[in-house]
């Protein structure tokens, strides 16, 4: 079994034996770290190349679109993840940085279960595109988080999502943050879930917890082979279920 290894230190993991490590913790939340910092972080991430597990902490810090591309890179060099998380929350990350990562994701086909942190940032309403794109190779998902708080995406931007859900057959739970983004109760029903996961068919049913108030509800979507479809019709027939406001 490969042990786990822990760094607080960006130049302690760049002198480590990058090539050796397999589950990998890095904790540098709140350290001031600056653009400069991360990509070199990144350029050293590129060489993990036996990477399975990798939790990357650095919320709270100054990283930008130039650092959160090269994260991207290096990301998509790492062909052997299947547990990814990601928080990079409370940085300087714009659009063109938020779409290069996501875009970077595409290669990481094992995956299983992801984490993707960037609430409070600066992405805007194009900083989810190439999510959908990314998500279609990623068809072996069966844990999802997305978080997007604070980042003004609206309804456009989150238009991706739909789009980016459907072909995600073995997702089992879906866990998605979009507080603060100015996107109605209205949009996230009819859109979100009617053009993402409804045409999925994933089964026998999948958990999904969309939190855009400071509230959440819980869905419960079920799979079409539970339900019959319209004589002559190809479109499967779906029920929601929906529990109270908390």
């Amino acid at each position: 079994m490969h042990q786990k290894k822990y760094f607080n230190n960006v130049e302690e993991f760049l002198k480590s034996s990058l090539q050796f490590h397999y589950i990998v913790h890095i904790a540098m939340s709140h350290k001031q770290i600056l653009d400069e910092g991360a990509s070199s972080l990144g350029l050293a991430l590129a060489n993990c190349t036996n990477l399975t597990n990798l939790k990357l902490d650095l919320f709270g810090n100054k990283i930008g679109r130039k650092s959160t591309s090269a994260l991207g890179s290096a990301l998509s060099n790492c062909l052997n993840l299947q547990n990814l998380a990601l928080y990079l929350s409370q940085n300087q990350i714009d659009e063109t940085g938020a779409s290069a990562l996501i875009s970077a994701l595409a290669n990481c086909t094992n995956l299983l279960n992801l984490t993707l942190n960037l609430s409070h940032n600066k992405i805007g309403v194009f900083g989810t595109s190439g999510l959908d794109i990314s998500l279609e190779n990623l068809i072996n998902l069966t844990n999802l988080t997305l978080d997007f708080s604070d980042n003004k995406i609206g309804a456009k931007g989150a238009s991706c999502l739909g789009s980016a859900l459907k072909n995600l057959k073995n997702l089992s739970n879906f866990e998605l943050y979009l507080i603060s983004n100015k996107i109605g109760d209205t949009y996230i029903h009819t859109y979100i879930l009617a053009h993402g996961y409804m045409h999925s068919g994933q089964g026998p049913y999948i958990q999904l917890l969309i939190h855009y108030y400071y509230t959440y509800t819980n869905l419960f979507i079920y799979n079409c082979g539970q339900y019959t479809r319209r004589e002559g019709s190809p479109t499967p027939q779906w029920h929601f279920y929906q529990s109270s406001m908390i």
